[in-house]
């Protein structure tokens, strides 16, 4: 029967409704070891208490609302967030909060960020780990060791250009 039937164990009426194409649990807790489908709805909250695991071979996507989503892409480890715009808001739900992004690459390498306009990166900033001593970098080009203004950990500035002021 393809209309869903209540299950009964003995005369005790179950939240479990079961048709040929369909499983209803009406309450309680669902408690699963292992669950294989090809699509899940829940239409409610949904708590994980442990890991989600994904493993699609190229392009594994959370979808939210708008085109908005998350992508774990299997090119350079990237993971892509589609959005116009990212909040980072400790004011929400803390009280007297600072609110942080923290870049942490690994002892001698790059810790940056680069601006992209299309397909060209023409500015990056960033910690130049390669550097003998910690260097702050704003440069062109996503390759920190071009730096056009670098200051130093102890203090020291270096401009590639002119300084122009009084425009």
């Amino acid at each position: 029967d393809e209309h869903l039937t209540l299950v009964k164990i003995g005369d005790i009426n179950t939240p479990l409704e079961l048709s040929t194409n369909e499983l209803r649990i009406t309450t309680g807790d669902i408690l699963l070891k292992s669950l294989e489908t090809e699509t899940c709805k829940i239409y409610d909250d949904l708590t994980i208490d442990g890991s989600i695991e994904m493993t699609g071979s190229t392009g594994t996507k959370i979808n939210m609302y708008r085109d908005v989503y998350l992508e774990a892409n299997s090119n350079n480890d990237y993971l892509t967030v589609s959005a116009k715009n990212i909040l980072l808001n400790s004011a929400t739900n803390y009280t007297d909060a600072d609110a942080g992004i923290f870049i942490m690459a690994d002892v001698g390498y790059d810790s940056r960020i680069v601006f992209m306009e299309g397909a060209g990166s023409p500015w990056a900033i960033g910690n130049d780990g390669a550097e003998a001593q910690d260097t702050f970098v704003i440069c062109s080009g996503p390759n920190l060791s071009t730096g056009l203004f670098t200051l130093t950990d102890s203090g020291h500035l270096a401009l590639s250009g002119d300084i122009i002021a009084g425009r």
